[in-house]
């Protein structure tokens, strides 16, 4: 375990080098605003809460793409630039990277089955974000305030508060199965009891063709055929 640093000005770098190390501790290198640069060895799996708080200058953080929990507020106002590599993450906590300006793309695998709330507010440079884990849970306003944000694919049975918020840039939202499969479920137990002429015809028009595949999916199986 990686422990007792916290608040050291003077740590510029630290490097794990083969050290068989499995875990940062809480608190661990919080507020070492002099820290640029880390280097986590392959055996590390988790970031403790706090660990990296407030280390402002940090902006180069190498092997993170092996860790699979990454804590509450792990890297908060931290100066990590461009692009986070979470290959191999399985739950980022709330606050995990909030305030980290420099982020332009985040890398997020399918293995992934929490992203916390506020997990990436205020990434202000944050350009691209996929994201393509089943039933995944995100949290409310987990990339507010990312103001760069033009582009984000993410597949989740619920979009909750805020998750967009203020994200002046976003042009493209690409939903995924999970998001239609969660309404076609709401529309079927709407819809429980309802007996449907077999001659029924309805002419649907879709906003700009929005809704065009889950409505059509739904009329067809609530037993609307024309």
């Amino acid at each position: 375990q990686a422990h007792g640093l916290e608040g050291m000005d003077r740590l510029t770098y630290i490097d794990f080098g083969d050290a068989k190390l499995t875990n940062v501790d809480n608190f661990a290198f919080r507020f070492c605003e002099s820290l640029s640069n880390v280097t986590f060895p392959e055996t590390l799996t988790n970031i403790g809460r706090y660990a990296f708080y407030g280390c402002k200058n940090l902006k180069k953080v190498t092997g993170i793409e092996n860790v699979q929990l990454i804590n509450i507020e792990a890297f908060y106002g931290c100066s990590i630039e461009g692009t986070l590599n979470l290959a191999g993450v399985h739950a980022v906590g709330d606050y995990a990277f909030y305030a980290n300006h420099n982020i332009e793309e985040v890398i997020i695998p399918d293995t992934i089955r929490s992203v916390g709330a506020f997990a990436f507010t205020d990434n202000t440079s944050l350009k691209t974000v996929t994201i393509n884990a089943d039933k995944l849970k995100i949290g409310n306003y987990v990339f507010s305030g990312c103001k760069s944000l033009e582009e984000i694919t993410v597949n989740a049975p619920v979009i909750p508060t805020g998750a967009f918020y203020n994200c002046s840039s976003l042009k493209y939202v690409t939903i995924g199965k999970d998001v239609d499969d969660a309404y076609i479920k709401s529309v079927r137990e709407e819809s429980m009891g309802v007996q449907i002429p077999h001659d029924l015809k309805v002419l649907y028009t879709p906003l700009h063709g929005s809704g065009n595949i889950p409505v059509r999916r739904i009329l067809s199986e609530i037993g609307v055929k024309n």
